[in-house]
């Protein structure tokens, strides 16, 4: 249990450190439970949505929030 918080808590602040803008802790919570073991985490804001792009499963893939 111990290793899933630090792990969480390393993810969120390397989100953060490498976003544009802020995102909100509701939408890296829900990509958080959505997506484990994401790397190259990129997150894009506008008005309408928030979009973070990364590699998952060795895939590039590319997630929509509302914000």
């Amino acid at each position: 249990m111990k290793k899933i918080i630090i792990t969480l808590a390393i993810a969120i602040s390397s989100f953060s450190a490498f976003a544009t803008e802020p995102v909100s802790p509701i939408v890296l919570n829900s990509f958080n439970k959505e997506f484990t073991g994401v790397q190259n985490v990129e997150w894009t804001s506008t008005d309408s949505y928030v979009k973070a792009t990364f590699v998952y499963n060795g895939q590039n893939v590319a997630a929509f929030y509302h914000p």
